[in-house]
Order: structure tokens, then sequence, then C-alpha cells
């Protein structure tokens, strides 16, 4: 899934090919279709892409790290790896013509719909946060948030950092937390 992804932003969606994903993330042609159909099943998977990257980052993290960095950095991390290697052609389908594709990045059984909450209830139980609104509240608006600043960077064809507005504007969100 991720070399597809990989090779979508370098040749563009309609020039990958199966061979082509097959051969960079180096299994068989049988282990693709083990787990898709067709080419097209991989538009559907960005959901998931953003929740390897998350599951990924939640191993590399300091411990030495509190909540409001610890957010602000799996946010930077995932926007920069959606400016690498995510085509914004295929991301602004996603975030704002297709609604089928739209509804993987919000099922509500994603990793990342299950972390960021969780991360947010420790901070309230450690003190870091206020608990003025509830850990899913809070969630809920950390959800708004990113999906609107991915959105507005797609609407906007990219002509922005994604990883600088989103670091500016996470920034004002989290503090607005800080207990």
């Amino acid at each position: 899934m991720r070399a597809a992804w990989e090779l979508f932003h370098e040749k563009g969606y309609v020039a990958t090919t199966i061979d082509d994903v097959v051969a960079k993330a180096g299994v068989t042609e049988s282990a693709f279709y083990n787990n898709f159909t067709c080419k097209s099943d991989l538009e559907y998977s960005l959901g998931e892409l953003f929740d390897r990257k998350y599951s990924e980052l939640m191993t590399q993290v300091s411990p030495r790290m509190n909540h409001y960095e610890l957010l602000l950095y799996l946010n930077q991390e995932l926007f920069r790896m959606i400016e690498s290697e995510v085509p914004l052609p295929l991301l602004r389908q996603v975030y704002t013509q297709n609604e089928e594709r739209a509804k993987n990045i919000l099922n509500q059984s994603r990793f990342y719909y299950n972390l960021i909450p969780g991360l947010i209830q420790e901070a309230q139980n450690k003190g870091e946060f206020c608990t003025d609104e509830s850990a899913q509240e809070i969630a809920d608006n950390y959800f708004s948030l990113e999906r609107g600043i991915i959105y507005d960077w797609c609407v906007k064809d990219g002509a922005d950092s994604l990883t600088k507005k989103g670091q500016r504007l996470m920034q004002i969100f989290l503090k607005e937390l800080v207990a």
C-alpha cells in the first residue's frame, strides 16, 4: 500500500501499474491480489496509510515528550508524509470530490480515531490538559482541524506548506488545552 502511494506521488495514479507496485513493494503479484482486487482499491486505502504512519510514529516517540509535544509531533509527521508521498490530485479527490473514498478517512474504527482520544485522556489524567471538555470532544475538534487544514491545502492546490500551516494552527489549538 505504501509503495503504491509513493508511486502515485512519483508517477501519477494513471501511469502507475500493478507491476510497478509489486516491484516497488518487493512482493509477488499473487500477494498483491490477496489484499486488493485491483489498483483502484488502493485509492480507498488512504486512511489505512495514515494509520500505519501513526502506528510507526508511536514506536519512535520519546518518553520525555509531554502530550502537547506528542500530538504536535504526530500531526507534523503525518503532514510531512502527505506532502512527500500522497499525490495532491488523489488527496483532493478523497477530501473534496468522492464521498465513497472519504468513508475510509472517516471510519471511526481506524487506529487514529482511538489513538488521539486516548492520548488526550492520558494528558487530562496527568493534569497536562484541561478537563473542561471530554477527551472525545477535544479529539473531535482535533480531527476536524486536521481535516480542515488538509482540505484547505487541497483546494488551494498545495500553494502553502501543509506542514508549516498545520504546525501554526495546531499549536494555537493545543495551547488552549494546556492546563
